[in-house]
């Protein structure tokens, strides 16, 4: 080639000038190739969006860069997802679309929870939600120089986990205890305070503990009842309360709310206190006297003593002290006070998974925090009106300033003092023509003058939509002080109090209506400032035509009607001469107190007839704004009655886990209650449209290892979180028969998982009538109602119908040649104690026509697998021994050896195996084509099945299983 050497390898090449010109040619035009990539690379993800964000907000939604386009070449995209503390991140791909590699070794999305990173490509988590472990979640995304695909659509949003917003369900057997957690060293106590909240469901009068707190074996301090009463025991002594308990009718303290009990020890004296209802009471226990309770023993809720159950109800806020609080101190406790010792905190608990129930009404409750335009502030343990309030100031997105505005220092009486410290500072606008604002709240915040001052002009915003509102001004003089942005409780513990009132003055010095407002302003704090209740002047504003007086007559002989509001005039009031202030006002009512409209009214006005001098107080009026009502808005959302300035949250009624918000405002200048509109937009996706997402994308598919587990994870959840109907129940079973068609490679690593899901499923499906039964081509479901009192037996088969891929459950006798069946003993309920009879509502049985979920490698079974439980109990050692049934898959050749087995999760480290014990082969009943069991026990989730081989470890050649329960301690029964 022209200008070209040709060179042998082991030849050292001239670096002669002509070379490198060469080089630098061909450079050229690679540099320029790069330049030209990278440039248009740049370009392409400049015109999408930016893929490296921090999002903080409690919801919103994120895409891959470009989406629903194709997402460009070369991409490295971070979101940094965060919640405040007490909550857990849920993200759920609404879309998904990626290159699809093994391994996801080319374009992939990482999901790190904060324990562990899953990778994903192709569709796999189209439909999908993931929470994160605490209250980060980080993904990463990065795609390679080829493929390109549309990406991903995803929604996150902020869901609150603490304890706080859990009740926990007392357990009823010592299978499954909440305990305190092991990291929790009790002290020698002698002192102690202990507060919390429980409810009762039950009627019954058996003898019960709430809690109990055991050391060297030995109960030390424990509350419940007897036949004789409720009781505290202290080391031994046993002290009674009920002349200090507000006791119903039928003598119980505890009802199906919530009741809240203080009892407070010390030592140093025999005597007791006992705080209920607001009251704080002491009564004599002789003997309690220089006692102590021992260290380093364990608190559990309910009790381990078998001649006494545990309380049937709920147990919330248990908080413990070692210090003996006075009564001041416990009338001031408010949430935020934390247990030294143990406080109702995730880390301070052993709690199993199916004994937490959140719930949206509990009274130390958070709410999600909404998104206020300025820094939130905090109330920390005001535990009244700031707590109360939960609506954001947003900026208005529009405003027309017609006079100017003058900063005025905060307020100058020392109970609005105490509220504005906690406040942000806001601006004021003001407007004399038609403004569209955005906004979340009416409250739209100025500071008030300390001294008497011209204050400017501001709009009142009259409706509290979500969506930008008109808002037209009035010749209306109005000072304003704002609500503190803080998350509340729900219901709040209390919400405070709002009072209008209309004061009617006459001016004999002036006709300027600012200073008439100041004056006013002046002398409601002066009047309300060192009193025995805590007031604070929310709104003041003023009108002075005569027209605007009698609409606000109007409004105000209307709310004395409903509220039997306090009014007084005099003569005179109402002509063109005189103003109507028009004040609302909030009271604090931390404790409960009551203050009545009569009471501010003589505050008011018998004690103050003139105002410095220079106004005349003509008439006072003073009545309650109401509450908002309850009503039902859209359709199945049902709001009780609420507080105004509370936002009420309730769980949606087609999503449960999901929920929805509304907030009760109170107008500023009228003073009345309305609702806001509904916030339902967490409700859209329901358990059932997901499920039936899962079907469209398992029916037909071959599944791999990961894609079984996410669906079975999946699946979990529903289940989990979701109330089980027979239609939600029928998907969720076809779901799992998909599944089952799986190899058993890829059923082997979530075998343990979609067995406890089918179980719970199983104890959760509501449904009416005497039972109900779902089939699937590889999973059959039947459950039936069981009374514990009239128990004589029950019977459960599964035969194949024909023209049907399904199988015919059967909850009677009537199948004459079925493919499993179960017959349980009339004298099955007589061994278990009257407390668990009374937990006993059903009988499930499960139908497996594969085996995959059931792989013991020193076995080869041929059989199907039936499973047989009753509620959530483990029954064993029966005198009457349960029957089961089951068709082998080919028949057995001649005289082949069998055995009854059940699977047993626990074995080979829990990876499950088959277990013998307890389980004998009925000789005379068995033949070629099938094999009849009995066994002496019937656990919660059972299985029996035949082998055709048994290994040579365990002697045998063919299996017939059923299971054993999986309790608490991993026990296995007892040989027979």
């Amino acid at each position: 080639m022209k200008g070209h050497q040709i060179w042998h390898a082991n030849m050292t090449p001239p670096m002669s000038g002509m070379w490198c010109k060469h080089w630098k040619r061909k450079m050229q035009h690679v540099l320029y190739f790069i330049i030209l990539y990278f440039a248009c690379t740049q370009h392409s993800v400049l015109c999408c969006t930016s893929c490296k964000l921090t999002l903080t907000s409690p919801s919103g939604h994120f895409t891959s860069p470009c989406y629903p386009q194709l997402y460009p070449n070369i991409q490295d995209c971070k979101w940094t997802i965060q919640a405040p503390p007490g909550f857990i991140i849920q993200v759920t791909f609404v879309d998904f679309d990626i290159e699809e590699a093994q391994n996801c070794m080319y374009d992939s999305l990482s999901i790190n929870n904060g324990e562990s990173t899953s990778k994903f490509c192709g569709v796999t988590a189209k439909g999908m939600a993931f929470h994160s472990a605490g209250n980060e979640m980080i993904l990463t995304f990065v795609s390679d120089f080829s493929i390109q695909k549309k990406g991903f659509n995803a929604t996150y949003k902020h869901v609150a986990v603490s304890l706080r917003n859990q009740k926990v369900i007392v357990p009823q057997n010592q299978s499954s205890i909440v305990s305190i957690s092991s990291k929790v060293s009790i002290p020698t106590l002698n002192e102690v305070t202990v507060c919390f909240e429980a409810t009762k469901y039950s009627n019954r009068t058996e003898d019960w503990k709430a809690f109990s707190y055991w050391s060297s074996s030995s109960d030390h301090f424990s509350f419940g009842k007897t036949a004789s009463g409720h009781f505290v025991l202290i080391s031994g002594v046993q002290c009674d309360l009920d002349t200090v308990l507000p006791l119903l009718p039928n003598g119980e303290f505890f009802i199906d709310s919530f009741q809240q009990i203080c009892i407070v020890w010390n030592s140093l004296s025999d005597v007791l206190g006992v705080r209920t209802k607001s009251i704080y009471q002491n009564i004599s226990c002789p003997g309690i006297k220089d006692l102590s309770i021992p260290g380093q023993g364990n608190l559990i809720l309910g009790t381990y003593e078998i001649n006494m159950g545990p309380l049937q109800g709920d147990i919330y806020n248990f908080r413990l002290w070692s210090t003996a609080m006075d009564s001041a101190t416990l009338s001031n406790l408010s949430c935020d006070e934390k247990g030294n010792i143990v406080n109702w905190e995730n880390e301070f608990w052993n709690i199993p998974s199916w004994a937490r129930k959140a719930e949206s009404k509990l009274s130390c409750g958070t709410s999600l925090p909404t998104i206020p335009s300025a820094e939130p502030t905090t109330c920390e343990k005001l535990a009244g009106v700031c707590q109360a309030t939960v609506t954001s100031i947003v900026t208005p997105s529009t405003t027309t300033n017609t006079h100017p505005t003058t900063n005025t220092p905060a307020f100058h009486a020392t109970s609005v003092r105490y509220v504005s410290s906690l406040l942000p500072t806001l601006s004021t606008y003001t407007t004399d023509n038609i403004a569209t604002y955005n906004t979340q709240t009416e409250v739209v915040s100025a500071p008030l003058p300390s001294s008497p001052s011209p204050v400017n002009t501001s709009t009142s915003i009259t409706s509290g939509s979500m969506k930008p509102v008109t808002v037209t001004s009035a010749t209306t003089t109005m000072i304003t002080t704002n609500m503190t942005d803080t998350n509340s409780t729900d219901p709040p513990t209390p919400a405070g109090t709002f009072y209008r009132i209309s004061i009617t003055v006459v001016n004999s010095s002036t006709n300027n209506e600012t200073t008439v407002q100041s004056l006013v302003y002046s002398w409601l704090n002066r009047s309300l400032q060192n009193w025995n209740y805590t007031i604070f002047v929310v709104n003041v504003s003023i009108k002075s035509n005569e027209r605007s007086a009698r609409d606000l007559e109007t409004v105000i002989m209307k709310s004395k009607l409903q509220n039997n509001g306090r009014s007084r005039r005099d003569a005179s009031n109402l002509n063109t001469e005189s103003f109507v202030i028009w004040a609302l006002l909030v009271y604090n009512n931390t404790n409960n107190i009551t203050l009545q409209n009569e009471t501010i009214y003589q505050k008011l006005y018998e004690q103050n007839k003139t105002i410095d001098g220079v106004l005349s107080v003509q008439s006072v009026t003073v009545y309650q704004v109401e509450k908002c009502k309850a009503e039902e808005s859209p359709s199945s959302y049902h709001w009780p009655v609420t507080s105004p300035t509370v936002t009420q949250i309730i769980q949606c009624p087609k999503s449960p886990g999901n929920y929805a918000s509304r907030t009760c405002f109170v107008g500023l200048f009228y003073g009345d209650s309305h609702w806001g509109p509904p916030d339902h937009k967490n409700c859209t996706a329901s358990a059932g449209a997901l499920a039936n997402e899962l079907l469209n994308l398992t029916t037909g598919q071959k599944l791999d290892a990961e894609k079984v587990n996410d669906f079975v994870q999946t699946l979990k959840k529903i289940v989990n979180e979701a109330d089980i109907d027979t239609s939600l129940g029928s998907t969720v079973v076809n779901v799992f028969s998909n599944i089952l068609g799986s190899s058993d490679n890829a059923l082997y690593t979530s075998s343990s998982e979609a067995l406890k899901t089918i179980e719970a499923l199983a104890l959760k499906l509501q449904f009416t009538g005497q039972s109900v039964s779902i089939s699937s081509p590889n999973l059959a479901l039947g459950i039936s109602r069981v009374n514990t009192t009239t128990y004589s037996g029950s019977t459960f088969s599964v035969g194949s119908q024909s023209n049907n891929s399904d199988f015919q459950i059967d909850m009677e006798k009537n199948q004459t040649t079925p493919l499993a069946s179960v017959v349980l003993p009339s004298t099955l309920l007589s061994q278990i104690n009257e407390s668990d009879k009374y937990t006993v509502s059903r009988a499930q049985f499960m139908f497996f026509n594969k085996v995959g979920l059931f792989q013991d490698h020193l076995s080869n079974i041929s059989s199907y697998i039936v499973a047989c439980s009753i509620g959530n109990l483990t029954i064993r050692d029966l005198k009457e021994p349960v029957k089961i049934t089951v068709k082998h898959t080919a028949p057995l050749p001649n005289n082949t050896p069998r055995t009854c087995v059940f699977w047993d999760a626990n074995l080979y480290k829990s990876a499950g195996g088959w277990n013998k014990t307890g389980c004998d082969v009925s000789e005379n009943e068995s033949s070629d084509n099938e094999t009849v069991c009995l066994c002496n026990h019937l656990t919660h989730f059972g299985i029996l099945m035949v082998s055709l081989k048994w290994t040579d470890q365990l002697a045998e050649d063919k299996v017939l299983q059923y299971p054993t329960k999986k309790d608490k301690k991993n026990q296995m029964l007892p040989a027979s």
